[in-house]
């Protein structure tokens, strides 16, 4: 800027052309002052500018010492966690290494780790003791070098070898006499690889697993025995049908002769009789009919589940028209009343359900309350899950066939022993029957994997719920 300055006042110009040249020097000079205060102005500006900059170069200056020494501070302490992070994960990798090596060592399987050349590189004190050397002898040998029967070792190396070749996971069993007995140990043989996928060794584990073997082969003896039980059980029950069979019916004709024999005495001899001597007879034939009665009915319980070999969609409706016309046209059964709703259709055995329905509506037909209006209401519902009933299963729903009647009914703790094996709550020479009816409608729900239920209370009637699980059926 001085330099500038001192420019322009050595060669300022001078006009040639003015007369008095006083006046152009004065002219000059003040141009010239005016010019030096403009540049003096300009520098003191510059000036400014100038510490200013060094104000701000200075105010950098410090800030950079500042974040330097903050970078510096930065990094000591993020050495040191870095170091500390590096101990710490040094002494976890220990930890865990000595949890591995404990767990390895204390584990009553054999860990061992083989090379490509089926040579031992790594062993558990397992393993040693139970090939019996110590593990320094071991390394570096083969299977059949540490002394291995060929008939042990020669199959565990090929399952080694398989491992290597195909670099699937390989599962081997063997056995290994000892002086308790032949021990047997089944082995998973795992390929392990390097960072470039090559197989380098692989991990074998070997558990001993006598105990399950000696439980298969104990259960492959009972099988058989049961096989066998099994057998000769079918061939008793088949004597024994066949025995029911012919019993039955050889009991049946010898009781239809009887009755005939008494009916003779009665029709022929009836004038030589006397009233209690003819009264006796017939008592005498109606205790024949009872147990001709009984024994059909024992003959039809043993008998169900041969009646009910065949499983098949039923319509429940069609089978209780069916049941509920037998009764009608049966003369010797007083007028009743018999409404039902919609039932659904099921898989079951037809006669078995025919029969069912039979026994139920006899059995309310039966105890009817004197010369009342009698009627029967079957319903269908569904009954939902989590039924608190004995022999309900708590994850299925059940449809639920309610059979009620306004009958005489029956006590409540009694509800279940009518459904035993020859049962009669009521007079027996008041009521027909044998006491099996409800027995055989509580073996027929079992056999459609349901059960049956009775509510009643003494002179108002009696309600008998069949369960049928949903999935027997569809409304």
């Amino acid at each position: 800027m001085f330099e500038l300055l001192q420019h322009k006042l050595i060669y300022s110009p001078v006009d040639p052309g003015a007369g008095n040249q006083a006046a152009v020097k004065k002219r000059n000079a003040r141009q010239t002052n005016e010019e030096q205060a403009t540049y003096i102005e300009e520098l003191e500006k510059l000036n400014f500018e100038l510490r200013e900059a060094r104000r701000a170069a200075f105010n950098l200056l410090e800030d950079a010492v500042q974040s330097k020494e903050a970078l510096r501070v930065t990094e000591q302490k993020y050495r040191a966690r870095l170091e500390q992070e590096v101990l710490d994960g040094t002494a976890d990798l220990k930890r865990s290494q000595h949890q591995y090596v404990s767990l390895v060592e204390n584990t009553p399987d054999l860990i061992t780790r083989w090379n490509k050349y089926l040579k031992l590189v790594y062993a558990n004190t397992a393993f040693a003791d139970q090939v019996g050397a110590r593990l320094k002898d071991l390394y570096g040998k083969t299977h059949l070098e540490m002394g291995q029967p060929d008939h042990i070792a020669i199959p565990y190396m090929n399952s080694l070898k398989k491992a290597f070749d195909t670099g699937e996971t390989i599962e081997h069993f063997n056995s290994f006499p000892a002086p308790g007995g032949e021990v047997f140990y089944y082995s998973r043989i795992v390929p392990e690889k390097n960072e470039k996928g090559e197989i380098e060794t692989v991990l074998s584990s070997a558990r001993d697993i006598t105990e399950l073997k000696h439980s298969e082969m104990r259960v492959v003896e009972l099988n058989r025995s049961l096989f066998a039980m099994n057998r000769e059980l079918n061939a008793l029950n088949a004597e024994l049908k066949t025995f029911t069979t012919v019993g039955a019916a050889s009991y049946a004709e010898t009781l239809r002769h009887l009755y005939l024999s008494l009916e003779m005495i009665v029709t022929s001899d009836a004038r030589n009789l006397s009233n209690s001597g003819r009264a006796n007879l017939r008592i005498a034939q109606a205790a024949i009919q009872k147990m001709k009665l009984t024994t059909e009915d024992l003959v039809s319980f043993s008998k169900l589940h041969e009646v009910g070999a065949k499983e098949d969609h039923i319509d429940l409706d069609k089978i209780l028209q069916a049941t509920v016309n037998d009764f009608v046209h049966k003369t010797s059964y007083p007028p009743i009343e018999i409404n039902w709703a919609q039932l659904p259709s099921i898989n079951g055995y037809p006669f078995l359900l025919h029969l069912l329905f039979h026994h139920l509506l006899d059995n309310a037909i039966k105890f009817r309350k004197g010369d009342k209006d009698h009627v029967i209401n079957i319903t269908c519902r569904e009954s939902g899950r989590d039924l608190d009933i004995e022999g309900a299963e708590k994850t299925i729903n059940y449809y639920v066939i309610s059979i009620s009647d306004n009958g005489i009914g029956f006590p409540e703790e009694e509800s279940k022993k009518i459904f035993e094996m020859f049962y009669q709550l009521h007079d027996r020479g008041k009521y027909k029957g044998s006491g099996t009816g409800l027995a055989i409608c509580k073996k027929i729900m079992e056999m459609h994997g349901g059960f049956i239920i009775a509510e009643s209370t003494p002179g108002e009637g009696s309600f008998f719920h069949c369960y049928f699980p949903e999935a027997h059926g569809k409304m």
